[in-house]
Order: structure tokens, then C-alpha cells, then sequence
């Protein structure tokens, strides 16, 4: 059964999400439709996390047997499987502003920008990990795969940047299945 869950969460400052579907799939994904793959009970909490403060919600989801609906409005095509039968993830890159052409920004310091890979998806479910290289120095200065760790905000002093930002999916061991997917941006911050 699919399943389309609305959650209307904002707010001037930014925020985490994390979606637990209760069977075993999560997602940091606003609006994202979900597929129940087996009948049964099932309980979808979403937790909301902002500027130290968090509130979650829950609600029941009764799936029976019967054909299958057809998924509303699929996040993206589904990539052709490896040979081991996974799927690399689908990366969806955004930025808050967005660059101009080439993937530049260019500002005044302090220069702002947020990033974010958070509507990226899997179509094997696999959980995402991602990383974010503020400055392009090699340094990653966010690696996780959490709600929190596919968007954050950085702010840039003067100078040139090349930052990178990257996703790959996880097997159950916590190990890459895939190489990371990358997309790096140039920075040009006046005084």
C-alpha cells in the first residue's frame, strides 16, 4: 500500500525531520511517498527538531490485503541495479540562495548558504549518508545520516571556496554500498 503522508512544518529558522514508517523504513524526506510492502499494523512517527527544540507525532497505519495501490507521483526514475541487485541513491542537490551558472555563488561577506540533500532518495530504502566539505580543503566537516546531517547552513568570510557535498547509501553493517555521488560548487566571498 502507498502511502502519502503530509507534514506542514515551518518556522523562520531551520529544522530536522525524521520520519520512522514503523516498518523498518525511514526517511528525512518531507512529503515523500512511502510503499508498505506486507499487510499488518503499523505505527509512522515523525519527529521534529529545531533550535534545541523537538515535538513528535505518530499515527496508525492499517494495511490489508488486497492489490496494490499505485504509487502517487514517484520522487524520481529508479536508476538502473547494479549488478548485486542495489541501487546507488537518486542525489537531489539544493541550495539556499541558489548558485548562478556553473554552480557559483558570489557574495558579501558573511555569505550564507545553505545546503541540502535531504530530498534525495533510495529505491532500495537503503538509510543515506551524507558529507558536506564546507571550504573544498578536504575536511569534512558534516558526516552523518541522520535527519540533521543532509541539510546545514554555512557561513563564508571572504575569500574562495570549493565545497562538496555527497551522498551514498549504507548496507546494514553501516559500510558504503557505493561511491559517494559529489557535486562541488565555487565560492566567491568579496569583503
Amino acid at each position: 500500500m502507498a502511502v502519502a503522508f503530509t507534514l506542514n512544518v515551518g518556522g523562520v529558522s531551520s529544522f530536522d525531520v525524521l520520519i520512522n514508517y514503523g516498518d523498518g523504513a525511514s526517511s528525512a524526506v518531507l512529503n515523500l511517498a512511502h510503499v508498505y510492502q506486507n499487510a499488518g499494523g503499523y505505527t509512522a512517527t515523525f519527529s521534529v527538531s529545531s533550535g534545541g527544540r523537538s515535538a513528535v507525532c505518530s499515527t496508525a497505519v492499517n494495511v490489508t490485503g488486497g492489490p496494490t495501490a499505485p504509487s502517487p507521483s514517484p520522487p524520481s526514475p529508479s536508476p538502473t541495479p547494479t549488478p548485486g541487485g542495489n541501487s546507488p541513491p537518486n542525489p537531489v542537490y539544493r541550495t539556499n540562495p541558489k548558485p548562478g551558472p556553473g554552480s557559483v555563488f558570489s557574495g558579501q561577506a558573511p555569505f550564507a548558504i545553505e545546503f541540502s540533500m535531504c530530498a534525495s532518495t533510495d529505491v532500495d530504502v537503503d538509510v543515506l549518508l551524507w558529507t558536506m566539505d564546507f571550504e573544498g580543503d578536504g575536511k569534512t566537516e558534516v558526516r552523518g545520516s541522520t535527519g540533521g546531517s543532509c541539510r546545514r547552513t554555512n557561513a563564508y568570510a571572504a575569500g574562495n571556496y570549493r565545497p562538496e557535498i555527497c551522498v551514498t547509501d549504507l548496507d546494514k553493517s553501516g559500510q558504503p554500498r557505493h561511491d559517494f555521488q559529489c557535486k562541488r560548487y565555487t565560492v566567491q566571498v568579496a569583503p
